[in-house]
C-alpha cells in the first residue's frame, strides 16, 4: 500500500470512528480532514452560531459523509483481506452514529432522506461482502 493510500485508509478509519461516536442531538463538523463533533454543553457561543461563522452547512456535511463512505468502499476494494475486514467492521460500527445524526435532523426531511440513502448503501455493501465471504467458504 502506498503512503497516500495508507493515509487515506487511516483518515477514513478515524472519520468512521468519529461518526460512530455521534450522540443524538450532536452536530458534525466536517470542515477539517478529520471530522469533529460539536457537543452539547453550555457555551458562550451557541453551536448554530459557530457553524454559521465557520461556514458549515448540512449539505457540505452530508457530502463529506458520503465521500467518507465512498473512500471506505474503495479501500475495501484495494486492501488486503485484513484491511478489508477492518474497514468493513468500522463501516458497520458507524451505522449507529448515522442513526443518531438522523435524530439531530429529524425535522429536516431532506437530511433524513440523504442519511437513509447512505444507510441503504452501507446495508447493500455489507450484504455484498457477506455474500462474497460465503462464496469463498463454499469454494474452499
Amino acid at each position: 500500500m502506498t503512503f497516500e493510500m495508507s493515509s487515506l485508509y487511516e483518515t477514513t478509519l478515524i472519520n468512521l470512528r468519529i461518526l460512530r461516536s455521534i450522540e443524538p442531538g450532536y452536530r458534525l463538523d466536517t470542515t477539517h480532514r478529520l471530522f469533529r463533533v460539536h457537543q452539547k454543553r453550555s457555551q458562550f457561543v451557541p453551536v448554530w452560531l459557530q457553524r454559521w461563522w465557520q461556514q458549515q452547512d448540512r449539505q457540505s456535511d452530508i457530502s463529506r459523509i458520503q465521500e467518507t463512505y465512498h473512500q471506505a468502499i474503495q479501500c475495501i476494494q484495494t486492501c488486503d483481506p485484513i484491511g478489508q475486514k477492518r474497514m468493513s467492521e468500522y463501516i458497520r460500527n458507524s451505522v449507529g452514529g448515522l442513526k443518531n445524526l438522523q435524530t439531530t435532523y429529524r425535522l429536516d426531511l431532506t437530511m433524513m432522506a440523504l442519511i437513509d440513502v447512505i444507510l441503504d448503501q452501507i446495508e447493500q455493501q455489507q450484504g455484498e461482502i457477506e455474500q462474497e465471504d460465503q462464496e469463498d467458504r463454499e469454494d474452499a
